[in-house]
């Protein structure tokens, strides 16, 4: 693709404007070719899903009628009859309060937008969209276990499944605060997340406290139950327990910020406790011990799992992060500091269309081929990614 738009001819040479690199050349008509494709590519997803949406319904009529099974092709949103409707705003959280003390809750608090810069914002958002397609994997995994057990009593007995249905996979997941610069790249660059499945996440501008005070009904006259973590501490999280609040903050800042989230944990009050990850066990650094927002995400529900942190790490982290006497670099302050290397990679997909496909797709992921349309600029490795050094502090 040239300069003005047009596709280039096989072997021609790309020659950027005066003032910018060859690199930031070709990532600018990347983003330009995506800007123009991203509606088909939108149409293209759309029409998947309805196929697949057809077939599923009509492999479940065709279980109906011969007498078999066919609750194993219900949706996790269709399973849980036992429910009531918190309101937040604008938004509604499908929630059952018996469930709420089987589960942990997990909050990411996104406060903290006047702290990053735009980039900053923007891989934010990449992680709030992995968060959710992460515990919608889990949600997903957890009814499959279910019903596989269940299998046979619901075709005797289907309300006492519907009851047991209720008892709730392992975490809610709420994303609080969300204002300013990432509300807007949400509503202009990932406006699916209006279609997330409430059961696996709530994405609303509702401030934490608020969320905290309305998480069971109660007053939140005491928040003895919820834990903020924090890197700034030196006590340790030993387990997560349900019933329990834990709450992420929503922030990638190279740690320049430090004692951020412990300054915001102290103003709560109400008995709130103050908590680090147990990462120094396993994590060897020079600089600050950080994480992604994606990462703490999935290293609680897989502890939730296993109930092993050596496992949920080992598990979640890039093996060269991992405690195996090997330093990694670091560049901030205190505890030491880590990178994101793969909080862009591809989400799975299982055709629900539930909001993360369109993930970040301005990166290098862009190079999608739709109807054989392939990018032609020269020296693009579609394998590489463009990968933002970022970090969340745990």
């Amino acid at each position: 693709m040239s300069g003005n738009g047009q596709t280039r001819k096989p072997g021609e040479k790309l020659v950027p404007p005066e003032g910018m690199t060859k690199s930031a050349y070709k990532k600018l008509l990347r983003k330009q070719r995506h800007a123009e494709t991203k509606e088909q590519y939108r149409e293209h997803r759309k029409q998947l899903k309805k196929q697949k949406d057809a077939e599923r319904k009509a492999e479940i009529e065709k279980l109906k009628a011969k007498g078999e099974p066919y609750e194993h092709l219900l949706k996790p949103r269709n399973k849980n009859k036992l429910h009531k409707k918190i309101e937040y705003g604008d938004v509604h959280i499908e929630a059952n309060p018996i469930e709420n003390k089987k589960k942990i809750g997990i909050v990411i608090d996104c406060a903290y937008d006047d702290y990053m810069n735009e980039k900053e914002v923007v891989s934010l958002s990449s992680q709030i969209t992995r968060a959710y397609s992460t515990n919608r994997t889990a949600v997903k995994a957890y009814y499959d276990s279910e019903l596989a057990r269940l299998q046979d009593e619901s075709r005797k007995h289907e309300k006492s499944l519907n009851e047991k249905m209720g008892i709730a996979p392992s975490a809610r997941l709420v994303i609080s605060g969300v204002d300013k610069r990432l509300k807007k790249r949400f509503d202009k660059v990932l406006p699916d997340y209006a279609n997330w499945d409430p059961e696996c996440a709530v994405l609303t501008e509702v401030n934490l406290t608020e969320v905290l005070d309305n998480w069971d009904g109660s007053s939140g006259q005491d928040y003895s139950n919820v834990v903020y973590l924090s890197a700034d501490v030196d006590e340790k999280i030993e387990e997560l327990k349900p019933g329990e609040t834990y709450i992420i903050g929503g922030i990638v800042d190279k740690g320049r910020h430090k004692n951020l989230c412990k300054s915001t944990a102290e103003g709560l009050g109400k008995n709130i406790r103050i908590r680090r990850l147990p990462i120094d066990e396993y994590i060897k650094l020079s600089g600050r011990k950080v994480l992604t927002t994606a990462h703490v995400v999935e290293l609680l529900l897989k502890w939730c799992d296993y109930k092993d942190w050596k496992k949920a790490f080992e598990e979640v982290l890039p093996q060269r992060k991992m405690g195996n006497g090997c330093e990694g670099e670091g560049e901030g302050e205190g505890e030491g500091e880590g990178e994101d290397e793969d909080e862009d990679e591809d989400e799975d997909d299982d055709g629900d269309g539930d909001g993360d496909e369109d993930e970040d797709r301005d990166g290098d992921k862009e190079n999608v081929n739709i109807n054989g349309m392939h990018d032609d600029i020269d020296g693009i490795d579609n394998k590489g990614r463009d990968e933002e050094k970022t970090d969340k502090i745990v």
